[in-house]
């Protein structure tokens, strides 16, 4: 809706986009608050992983490299891992 500036509807709606965006925010600080508490299981590469990357007949783009290493390092800490990876042809 259109409101004059300055009107009582006008400094209504104001008033209801910050109540609004302020439960957002704080719902958004309690979701993160919620993760960064929570433990995670620290997951140790296998033997094979190695025979496995070392056979791969590609050569990694330096955005693999560094995607791959930063999966590993989530991967090997003890918090849950929140990344998503997407490796669609042309994407990024």
């Amino acid at each position: 809706n259109l409101h004059k500036l300055g009107s009582g509807q006008w400094e209504r709606a104001q008033r209801k986009a910050r109540e609004q965006v302020r439960d957002a925010a704080a719902e958004l600080l309690a979701i993160y608050a919620k993760r960064a508490a929570r433990a995670g299981h620290a997951i140790p590469l296998p033997d094979d992983y190695s025979r496995f990357a070392a056979s791969f007949p590609f050569e990694e783009t330096p955005d693999q490299d560094r995607a791959i290493g930063d999966v590993l390092g989530d991967l090997a800490a003890e918090k849950p891992m929140d990344r998503v990876v997407c490796g669609d042809v042309g994407f990024g």
